[in-house]
């Protein structure tokens, strides 16, 4: 039994599959991947244990399916510079032919049996209570706009989606919140499965979910997944009255400017600065500085005015939140007693912590 499929569709195929697979062995076969050719298309399944994200493309040749060793076949895959690739099941092993031909071991039990990859979307549907579409353009936004507020992937830091009336990200150093409601009900859900809508081109994408599951579907696409059940953690409420919260005084600044003034002084920044920058706030003038005072910006205000205030921010956070703004002009809200900054963009506020 065999199948043939275009060595760029395979290519670009495995590269997104490769967002949930896992190395971690609490991970029922995590670093593996499912090969399963219906005769016209080949659908591949693979899963970080909290997403089962499938893939479906085009192919042809005969019905079978398959479990391999992820790595090792992306890897030989992306070598491939010929225009196909035929791929057949003999013998318990994959045969390959594509520059050349190579041979790859299936995933048998201990009786020689093919094991099965596991496949919740078929053999355990959600209970749909809610659905609706969205368009992947504007999840997508969301998402570029938001990552900056999340931790990084391997961070301990408590992190995750709100998705509701508007959504918000936060790692509780940095928060965005976008007034922008993509559902009509209210769920925490992992950073990781709404970034997988970014394989999605543009088409819209079908959101079906109770309380505790969610799957996204869309032409050649699904994603599977199980929402967060510490979702109390998320503290909503204090999150909002964070949000919500008035600071002093308000000014507008060029954020091109500011980000280029950045980008320079971060040059000048010391390891026992600790990536710190100070931001002295002056009546007609934003003043940014490294922590020896010897290197300085001065950054106009566009609008407003400003009481003296000076604190001191992590450069690396700044930068990240002010290059996903989209605005040319931005506004920054400051003042005493307040631990924070807040940036606004039209239907966008981040919060970033101040360091003391």
């Amino acid at each position: 039994m065999k199948f043939t499929i275009s060595t760029a569709e395979f290519q670009k195929l495995l590269k997104n599959a490769s967002r949930v697979v896992t190395n971690n062995k609490l991970v029922t076969l995590g670093s593996y991947i499912s090969l399963s050719s219906s005769g016209n298309e080949l659908t591949t399944i693979t899963s970080d244990g909290n997403n089962y994200l499938y893939l479906t493309t085009a192919s042809s040749g005969d019905a079978f399916t398959v479990v391999v060793d992820f790595e090792k076949l992306n890897k030989l895959v992306s070598k491939f510079t010929c225009e196909n690739i035929t791929v057949e099941e003999k013998d318990h092993q994959l045969k390959i032919k594509g520059n050349g031909n190579y041979t790859l071991n299936i995933l048998v039990d201990s009786l020689g049996n093919k094991v099965e990859y596991p496949n919740p979307y078929v053999d355990a549907p959600i209970d749909v209570e809610y659905s609706e579409t969205i368009n992947s353009e504007i999840i997508k936004r969301v998402i570029n706009i938001s990552e900056s507020s999340l931790a990084l992937p391997n961070s301990c830091i408590y992190e995750n989606y709100y998705l509701g009336e508007c959504s918000i990200a936060t790692d509780s150093y940095r928060i965005t919140k976008i007034d922008n409601s993509l559902c009509r009900e209210s769920f925490i859900i992992h950073p990781k499965t709404l970034s997988l809508i970014n394989i999605v081109d543009k088409e819209d994408v079908s959101v079906e979910y109770n309380k505790e599951q969610i799957q996204f579907i869309a032409p050649n696409f699904i994603v599977y997944s199980t929402l967060p059940k510490n979702s109390s953690e998320f503290a909503l409420d204090a999150i909002q009255d964070v949000l919500s919260s008035s600071f002093k005084d308000s000014v507008v600044v060029d954020r091109k400017q500011l980000i280029s003034a950045l980008d320079r002084l971060e040059l000048f920044i010391d390891y026992y600065d600790k990536n710190t920058i100070t931001l002295h706030f002056k009546s007609d003038s934003l003043e940014v500085m490294t922590q020896s005072e010897e290197n300085v910006e001065q950054i106009p205000y566009s609008e407003g005015t400003s009481n003296d205030f000076t604190c001191k921010i992590d450069i690396t956070l700044l930068l990240s939140q002010l290059k996903t703004l989209e605005s040319t002009d931005i506004t920054i809200e400051q003042g005493e007693n307040t631990g924070a900054i807040k940036l606004l963009d039209n239907d966008i506020i981040k919060y970033i912590a101040l360091v003391v």
